[in-house]
């Protein structure tokens, strides 16, 4: 689902896509912690529409990215994005491991 942060090659990836986005966009928007909380709010909504996978204290973890999101784009980093795949990644195998148990 997401880039898999800990490789060189991916973290350049990483690093060239939020570059590129920043610097060369056609519609360019001010990158600052409203726009931390638009990300955070949107992409947490995406990714668990209907509140099924996140556990309330995961999103108490994650919160804490809530207005460093700008920072970590402009310093090249995707530390929210990659904890909250972690999370995302432990919760499906949680469900799988619960519905293998069902059949």
């Amino acid at each position: 689902m997401f880039l898999a942060s800990g490789s060189k090659q991916t973290d350049d990836l990483q690093q060239l896509v939020v570059q590129g986005v920043l610097n060369h966009h056609f519609d360019p928007v001010k990158i600052n912690d409203t726009y931390s909380i638009e990300v955070f709010d949107l992409f947490m909504n995406k990714l668990d529409p209907n509140k099924r996978f996140f556990t309330k204290d995961d999103i108490t973890t994650l919160k804490v990215y809530q207005y460093s999101i700008d920072d970590q784009l402009q310093k090249g980093t995707l530390d929210f994005f990659n904890a909250a795949n972690l999370l995302y990644k432990k919760r499906l195998s949680e469900v799988d491991v619960f519905l293998s148990s069902l059949f």
